[in-house]
């Protein structure tokens, strides 16, 4: 809340999230003022919007190659017709990874936080 309103406040017109965060109610205190991932951005608010792509943690293990040199120290050829991925890794997504977390514990908690799971503001993370 604190960032949205400094950025705000600065005058910056676009800020692109990496992870999004579905407990905020920036949307909710700054209407006049914040959009949050909006199709078509207004050019009279400040717009957030979701990174898509390949983060710098994920570029290396994703791209690499595992070997470059032979046990020579020579470059291995090239074949672009042998190319295979690197990696077979699904990246699921957070709302996934935190819907399978909180499936598993639902039954052992008490009942108010039940309530709490099925809040707007847990819905509008869903």
């Amino acid at each position: 809340m604190p960032c949205a309103k400094h950025i705000v406040g600065a005058g910056i017109a676009k800020t692109v999230y990496q992870r999004p965060y579905p407990k905020s109610a920036v949307a909710e205190l700054y209407p006049d003022s914040v959009v949050i991932d909006p199709t078509e951005p207004p050019s009279d608010k400040v717009h957030f919007k979701q990174f898509v792509g390949i983060t710098s943690k994920r570029y290396d293990v994703i791209f690499e190659k595992e070997r470059l040199k032979d046990e020579r120290g020579f470059f291995l050829e090239w074949r672009p017709g042998s190319a295979q991925p690197v990696t077979n890794l699904v990246i699921r997504s957070y709302l996934d990874v935190e819907s399978g977390a909180i499936a598993g514990i639902e039954g052992d908690l008490p009942a108010k936080y039940k309530a709490a799971l099925s809040s707007p503001i847990a819905k509008a993370a869903e």
